[in-house]
């Protein structure tokens, strides 16, 4: 009985001991791991373009170590991207602004065409027309110069001999001479005022 009880005694021992071996082995993988774990959370977060707080790792072995160099990399990986995203704004903002002045430029060479178009038409148009306009001038001059014959023709019917006069009389008949005349003087004024 004595043995049995001593052997119980033993048995509940050991099974005490083996639960806190146990127990003791869970808590140190724990406390062994756990600076993994958050390490492995922390990548995760930063894959997905999540900002990451700093590890926690107080052990000075490898793994505290490993923690100190990914904390100081995730905050230089943080800090390389706010850079980015300022230039990427900065990038953006030149790019409107660039579009901008393009279009003005664009715009400014359309009416710089328009403008040259232009100038070329009117040119075009102002040579014939001072060159009517001169000619017509010098025409109204041959008009005065025909009236002032029409009044000499006029003043020498009289002083004529029968036979040239009637010859005189067909012959300005037959040129429509004194509608030729008028209206000749009006397609000239009209011509001017065109």
């Amino acid at each position: 009985l004595f043995r049995n009880k001593i052997l119980m005694w033993i048995l509940l021992l050991a099974s005490g001991m083996a639960v806190l071996v146990v127990w003791l082995t869970f808590a140190i993988s724990k406390w062994i791991t756990r600076p993994v774990t958050d390490l492995v959370k922390a990548v995760e977060a930063m894959r997905a373009g999540e900002w990451v707080q700093p590890v926690q790792a107080a052990s000075k072995t490898e793994m505290g170590y490993l923690v100190r160099r990914f904390n100081d990399m995730a905050l230089s990986v943080q800090a390389t991207k706010r850079t980015l995203e300022t230039k990427l704004g900065e990038l953006a903002q030149a790019h409107e602004a660039l579009t901008q002045t393009q279009g003005q430029l664009v715009q400014s060479a359309k009416m710089s065409s328009l403008g040259q178009l232009v100038a070329g038409v009117a040119h075009e148009l102002n040579n014939p027309i001072a060159f009517i306009y001169s000619n017509m001038s010098q025409m109204r001059m041959y008009l005065k110069n025909l009236e002032r014959l029409d009044a000499l023709l006029q003043d020498a019917r009289g002083h004529l001999d029968d036979d040239v006069r009637a010859r005189l009389e067909r012959g300005l008949e037959e040129i429509e001479w004194d509608y030729v005349r008028k209206d000749m003087s009006e397609i000239v004024r009209s011509c001017l005022e065109g």
